[in-house]
């Protein structure tokens, strides 16, 4: 850890605190005399010993300090540390308007001289020491205990395991910002990999990794050593170091071989929670390198010819298919479900259980042979039987591929065997729908509409309320004439959506009947800033309010940056749009829509800039 002693007059205490106190943040020790020193020690012998043992000196330079005997007779013994080669190097920071010193000359200096200086000044000081990310005084204490970088690293050296470990256990979900200070983060590489840390500090450090999402700590995964964990004699942390893996999505190539040992292991030395772990890993984490996908599928081939219990043999075709569903993986599944009739039921459940469970992990069938084409079109199209939620998932899944390589099946020809299925597929299908897809996404034409519409005839009524809560969705006026015409009623979670087609879509005047159903939900017990936005446009325009409260609306109304309801930024963005096109010539208003318009523009590229430190 880097260490930093601050030479200082008495009168610039103040100063000499608030650098310890910054530099204690992102991992800097500082020494300073009223923390170091204690009665009855010998200043000289104690300040040399001081300066012996650091990397950095900081002179702090002013009025107060240049008269200063104390400070001449530091900087003394600091200089000739440095002009004899010693690693102290002297750092000066100007704390008052005053000349340097003659043997500071020619030193480059931060200029803390008025406290408006102060974070650029200290964002110098931190770039000498290789920090470059300098984060909000706010964010910079870290675990249940706020402390300083420093102080965490100072704890994480004691010689008490429990003590250490209780360190790790107490780091919150919120924490992930101190691996971007590398001081921590060279530590943390350190003492994971150091041959004397214990297995239960261990554990303890991989599971702090598992409190992070993949966003959070995705810049600085790849600068973490895991390579050591996956040949440990501990399973456990082979298995912990596993999950990690997959919950960041790590590929490198030397992990991806190691996995790969492991799954092809006849030794008898991998156990069998490890292997199914890995073959989890290759479930979820899809490899690019073209050379270790063959292997992969290479070995899950082979071992589909050997005798294998159904949920192995699954398992092996979900690897293959979220590895590379392409032409030589199903020309494998060809040959093998036309030799077995079990082996074709096995290709389906996978098929299913690639929404169910991996949804995420699988980018589509990629087929260019029109003969593997046909068959597998044909094979599909033979599949669906009685189970109504393994056929919804497996259209699912020729929805989500479909996004993709819209050349398998369209979705007009996923539209047709939808409505070809029993009416307890089709319901376990609109409801596998509703759940996982981005509705105005997926569904985004006209002939979207027509065959739920179409489906609508079938009389039923629960597979009617599901068709209707998805045309809720849908940004099209096919749709909201649909929901007009049966006298729909918006529900919590659709009135924003609603509401926001009927103006991007409609004359507003000719739908006040849906939009007022809609109006009285969004206004209701979970409103937010965006509906009452939304529905103040809207009243505006039907005169149903006065000028004065519109503007009232929008002078007192103030969005957020962040907010957890779907679709928040994006409605947050269409209404200033709407504003400026629909508001353009209304000149008493005008003044209270700008300033809005203008307020939101800047919050949301503060936010944009806070996303990118992120």
């Amino acid at each position: 850890m880097t260490s930093v002693f601050i030479s200082h007059n008495w009168k610039d205490k103040a100063l000499a605190r608030k650098i310890a106190s910054s530099l204690n943040q992102y991992g800097i020790e500082t020494w300073i005399d009223e923390a170091e020193i204690k009665i009855g020690d010998s200043l000289i012998e104690k300040i040399r010993d001081g300066l012996n043992k650091v990397d950095y000196v900081i002179a702090l330079v002013s009025p107060h300090s240049v008269e200063s005997e104390w400070v001449k007779k530091e900087l003394d013994i600091a200089m000739n540390s440095e002009i004899e080669g010693k690693r102290v190097v002297v750092l000066p920071i100007l704390a008052g308007k005053c000349d340097l010193p003659g043997f500071l000359k020619g030193k480059l200096y931060a200029d803390m001289s008025a406290t408006k200086l102060f974070v650029n000044g200290i964002s110098q000081l931190l770039s000498r020491f290789e920090i470059e990310k300098v984060f909000p005084d706010e964010i910079v204490v870290f675990t249940s205990k706020k402390i300083t970088v420093a102080e965490v690293i100072k704890n994480l050296q004691s010689s008490n395991i429990d003590e250490r470990i209780n360190i790790w256990e107490s780091f919150n979900y919120s924490d992930h910002k101190i691996f971007s200070i590398e001081v921590f983060l060279t530590f943390y590489n350190e003492r994971l990999t150091e041959p004397k840390t214990e297995e239960n500090e261990i554990h303890s450090m991989l599971n702090l990794l598992g409190k992070f999402s993949e966003k959070n700590i995705k810049s600085i995964i790849s600068k973490l050593k895991f390579v050591p964990f996956l040949i440990h004699q501990n399973e456990k942390i082979i298995i912990k170091t596993i999950e990690i893996l997959i919950n960041h999505k790590i590929n490198d190539e030397e992990i991806v071989e190691i996995l790969l040992s492991f799954l092809t292991d006849n030794s008898g030395k991998i156990g069998r929670k490890t292997k199914r772990k890995a073959q989890e890993y290759f479930c979820k984490v899809k490899i690019y390198d073209e050379f270790l996908q063959e292997e992969i599928i290479d070995f899950c081939n082979s071992q589909l010819t050997v005798e294998k219990s159904k949920n192995e043999i699954i398992t092996l075709i979900l690897i293959m298919l979220i590895q590379l569903a392409d032409d030589s993986v199903i020309s494998r599944m060809q040959k093998l479900c036309e030799n077995s009739e079990d082996m074709g039921a096995y290709f389906i459940a996978a098929i299913s259980l690639l929404h169910e469970r991996y949804d995420n992990s699988f980018h589509g069938f990629h087929i260019r042979s029109r003969r593997l084409m046909d068959w597998f079109k044909n094979f599909i199209t033979s599949s669906f039987k009685d189970n109504d939620y393994q056929n919804a998932n497996v259209i699912c899944v020729l929805i989500a591929s479909s996004e993709s390589y819209p050349t398998v099946f369209s979705m007009d020809e996923i539209w047709k065997i939808i409505s070809g299925l029993d009416e307890y597929s089709i319901e376990a299908t609109l409801n596998e729908i509703s759940i996982w897809f981005n509705i105005s996404y997926v569904f985004s034409n006209n002939s979207d509409v027509d065959c739920l519409q179409n489906l609508l005839k079938k009389g039923n009524k629960k597979i009617n309320d599901l068709i209707f809560d998805l045309l809720a969705n849908i940004q099209l006026k096919s749709a909201i004439d649909i929901l007009a015409k049966n006298s729909y009623i918006p529900q919590y979670h659709n009135d924003t959506d609603i509401i926001v087609t009927i103006m991007k879509e409609t004359n507003i005047v000719e739908y006040k009947e849906l939009y007022t159903s809609a109006r009285n939900v969004a206004l209701g017990e979970y409103s937010n800033e965006i509906d009452i936005l939304l529905t103040a446009i809207c009243d505006y325009m039907l005169n149903e309010i006065s000028e004065e409260k519109f503007i009232k609306i929008f002078n007192t109304t103030t969005p957020k940056t962040n907010s957890s309801f779907r679709n928040y930024s994006e409605n947050l963005k269409f209404i200033c749009e709407f504003l400026e096109d629909k508001f353009k010539d209304k000149e008493q208003v005008r003044k209270s829509i700008e300033k809005f318009i203008k307020t939101v523009k800047k919050k949301q590229l503060n936010k944009t800039n806070i996303d990118t430190d992120d």
